[in-house]
């Protein structure tokens, strides 16, 4: 009933408290340890509100494909002196030249202004015919030049919107396979991936952006051959000062490996970063992948020559460096020629000393003198005319020159360059080129070689310091307040065309018959379809027609070709004579009949790439079996002459190593070894 109270008996009412005591006493003590559990979550929940909750467990970066030979991710804290560990753990630490740590496609990055910034890496293993490069970009607006860069010649870079890749060592170098234009957005990030298998039957290089395929080329050259290249350099070409060869923007997390990687670890890598930061892949652009191969169609060549072949040395020993002596008379010249005759070489290229009158004690290397405008005198040269007299035999050194730049070089300061519309210069030219004809003949030469390279940054300076340049002219004029208005290129063509006649004239009334050894090789500076008027060397056929004009018709023009210095094959070195008997029929005007025989003369540059060593092989760009093959090639290619070039490459020193005596060898057995295709 409700309100109602039943009381219990004591004795049951003890006996139901014993019992339910078994019951209530864990219940209690459960609400006491709940209560407990209450306050450490309240005093928990306090002091959360005063610390900031815990972080999950950072996730492991994301890594490149595995085993690679070198891994530069620029995330190190303790960075020192510029220097970036090897994340690879083979401890190929790089160096970075002259770049700003900024934020990178992961943690931080380098970013390369263009004015040769970059990294480098030395010294990482080579000799296998495999290799691949992996990298992160995002270019900057102004574009991408060199972008990867190894010694020799593996490299990769941009122009404009196109992509090259070149392969390969000096003489066996593919250039340009693949080139294909891969247009990329300024300020996005972007990946790279180059690998190369120059084992494969055929597609030996593969060109992979954002881990998919782009572009692949089949070699030709460098085919089957070890890729040995150990120097890694990124956003430069090495070359101190050298700002064209520049990449412009941010690098990132760079790997180069020994091996030649798959699509599949490309693009597993690729989208793990991507990932990792966020984000996706952008939609791939649907598009063919271009494959490109070189053309080996060999070009047969027609010269008429049968005679026996000749090798000029033409080399800094000689030039500048004048035999490491003051003048040539004082070197000791009959001995030098005999050891010269076991070199292999048929001639060499002198530079000469002005012994000056008023100053007997200073000298002055001709080689940059004879187009200066100082006229110069028969009698500072009669001590170099009787040391080259003085030899009783030059053996087999029949054919030898005296060398002229129409670039100036001088101590003391700029002189001012010959205009080609002052008279009074070409009276000062003219008669120091009659000079220096008459002291080539005096000394027992077969003529004159003449350097007509436009060299920036001679020491004689004007509006013509460029002479064929019609373009910089212009420039020049519109920039003087005080010159005249730029004549027109037809005028000005005319008046070169002059000024080379009466160069041909002057050099054949005092040697009739000479033999003028023109470098580099007439045309190979001028394009056939150029504009004449925005060309480099736009005015320089006028100046070829007018020497042709002036020279007597049994002078012979040898045209020493520039272009065939790195070449080793007979396919290469046939390819390049084939466009210089274009070039003559497009760009001479005078036919044959009414000018002297001009031929071509290959090129052939010992120390290509800036190295050579008298003891270690491997720092030369070829070894001697390979230079025979390529002094023995460019034989077959040219007419009587082939040229030696060499600016560290030292033939004619007195003591010649166990090395140099195999290149000797090598000079002599060109002469007559079987023709190599």
């Amino acid at each position: 009933m409700m309100g109602e109270i039943t009381m219990i008996p004591l004795y049951r009412k003890s006996r139901l408290m014993k019992h339910t005591a078994r019951y209530l006493l864990p219940v209690v003590a459960a609400c006491s340890a709940v209560s407990l559990i209450a306050g450490i979550l309240d005093q928990s929940r306090a002091a959360s509100d005063q610390q900031p909750a815990p972080q999950p467990a950072p996730q492991p970066a994301p890594q490149p494909a595995p085993q690679p030979a070198g891994y530069w991710a620029f995330n190190d804290p303790n960075m020192k002196d510029a220097t970036v560990a090897d994340r690879s753990g083979r401890g190929h630490d790089g160096v970075i030249v002259k770049a700003t740590l900024v934020a990178g496609r992961r943690g931080q990055g380098i970013e390369l202004d263009g004015s040769g910034t970059g990294f480098t890496v030395t010294d990482i293993p080579t000799g296998t015919h495999q290799r691949s490069v992996s990298l992160w970009f995002k270019k900057r607006a102004g574009g991408v030049r060199r972008l990867i860069h190894f010694d020799a010649w593996n490299q990769v870079g941009f122009s404009n919107d196109v992509l090259f890749v070149h392969t390969g060592r000096v003489g066996r170098a593919d250039f340009n396979l693949p080139m294909a234009a891969v247009p990329l957005e300024s300020d996005r990030w972007t990946h790279l991936a180059v690998t190369w298998d120059a084992a494969r039957e055929r597609d030996h290089v593969n060109v992979y952006l954002d881990g998919v395929l782009t572009l692949k080329a089949t070699l030709d050259a460098s085919a089957g051959r070890p890729l040995k290249n150990s120097t890694l350099r990124v956003g430069h070409d090495g070359q101190e000062g050298e700002n064209e060869q520049r990449f412009i923007g941010v690098v990132d997390e760079v790997a180069v490996y020994n091996t030649a990687l798959t699509q599949q670890q490309i693009k597993g890598y690729v989208q793990r970063i991507v990932t990792a930061a966020g984000g996706k892949l952008p939609a791939p652009v649907p598009r063919r992948v271009i494959s490109q191969s070189r053309s080996t169609k060999p070009f047969v060549i027609n010269e008429k020559y049968r005679g026996p072949r000749k090798l000029i040395r033409v080399g800094s020993e000689l030039g500048s460096r004048l035999l490491d002596s003051a003048s040539i008379a004082a070197a000791d010249l009959p001995a030098k020629v005999k050891a010269w005759q076991r070199t292999g070489f048929d001639g060499m290229v002198f530079s000469i000393a002005s012994h000056q009158r008023d100053k007997p004690a200073a000298y002055w290397n001709m080689t940059g003198q004879w187009w200066n405008l100082t006229r110069r005198d028969y009698s500072e040269f009669t001590a170099e005319i009787a040391a080259f007299r003085a030899v009783p035999d030059w053996g087999r050194l029949t054919d030898n020159f005296l060398w002229s730049s129409m670039a100036v070089w001088q101590e003391g300061g700029p002189s001012r360059c010959q205009d080609w519309f002052r008279d009074d210069d070409w009276e000062i030219l003219l008669d120091n080129i009659a000079l220096q004809t008459r002291v080539a003949r005096e000394c027992g030469f077969r003529g004159i070689l003449l350097d007509t390279e436009q060299y920036v940054g001679h020491h004689a300076r004007g509006m013509w310091h460029l002479p064929f340049n019609y373009a910089v002219y212009t420039e020049e004029s519109d920039r003087r307040t005080s010159a005249a208005p730029p004549r027109r290129f037809d005028e000005v063509a005319a008046q070169v065309r002059r000024r080379g006649e009466q160069y041909g004239r002057t050099v054949s009334s005092l040697f009739p018959g000479v033999r003028l050894f023109v470098i580099p090789g007439l045309y190979e500076l001028v394009p056939p379809d150029a504009n004449l008027r925005e060309c480099e060397y736009g005015l320089y056929p006028a100046f070829l027609d007018g020497l042709f004009s002036g020279l007597d018709r049994d002078a012979m023009v040898i045209g020493g070709n520039e272009m065939t210095y790195t070449k080793t094959r007979h396919r290469d070195l046939a390819r390049i004579r084939h466009r210089y008997d274009q070039a003559v029929k497009q760009l001479c005007s005078l036919p044959a009949i009414r000018r002297p025989q001009v031929t071509f003369a290959a090129g052939i540059w010992a120390d290509a790439g800036g190295s050579w060593s008298d003891v270690d092989v491997e720092q030369n760009a070829r070894p001697p079996e390979e230079h025979r093959l390529a002094v023995r090639n460019a034989f077959q290619v040219s007419g009587e002459y082939a040229w030696l070039y060499g600016e560290k490459s030292f033939f004619l020193r007195s003591a010649p190593t166990r090395l140099m005596r195999a290149y000797f060898q090598a000079n002599r057995e060109a002469h007559s070894l079987p023709r190599q295709r």
